[in-house]
């Protein structure tokens, strides 16, 4: 149930994450690519670290697997307004200067996948990324990796 769950929480944290870097060149200063990986993994490892916490007290592992019906609301209750909480923290940061297109591209789909999230949460408990997919491969693919992984903790 534990390791299920968890991979459920992986894949709705991710996408979260992902929809922060909507500040695309708001600052005036531009922050190094360096420095906006390290800073934004660490939102979202911090976000999905909450996150399991969270499932972990609702969803003790004694008592059995959670319905659909307490996964859905446990991602309408907890996943997306942590998920709304690194998107304002990442989006603090502003984005590396050369990079607002690559960035823009991680946010809109993420965008897209919070968005299909929140219309109908069963949409998030569905396979392994469910919706965020497409915002996973981007961010990995731009070195935001702890956004952009669904894997399962052991």
């Amino acid at each position: 149930m534990r390791r299920a769950l968890i991979g459920i929480v992986s894949c709705l944290t991710v996408g979260g994450a992902m929809l922060a870097l909507s500040a695309c060149g708001s600052s005036s200063e531009s922050i190094s690519k360096a420095e906006f990986l390290k800073q934004g993994n660490q939102i979202c490892e911090n976000g999905d670290k909450q996150i399991r916490e969270e499932a972990e007290k609702q969803f003790p592992e004694s008592g059995g697997r959670p319905s659909n019906k307490e996964l859905e609301e446990f991602a309408s209750d907890t996943v997306v307004p942590n998920i709304q909480s690194q998107l304002d923290e990442i989006e603090a940061l502003g984005s590396p200067s050369g990079d607002e297109e690559k960035v823009e591209a991680i946010l809109s789909a993420a965008r897209s996948a919070l968005d299909k999230g929140k219309q109908d949460p069963s949409k998030l408990i569905e396979g392994d990324a469910g919706p965020f997919e497409r915002a996973n491969e981007l961010a990995n693919s731009y070195g935001l990796t702890a956004c952009g992984s669904s894997e399962e903790e052991g």
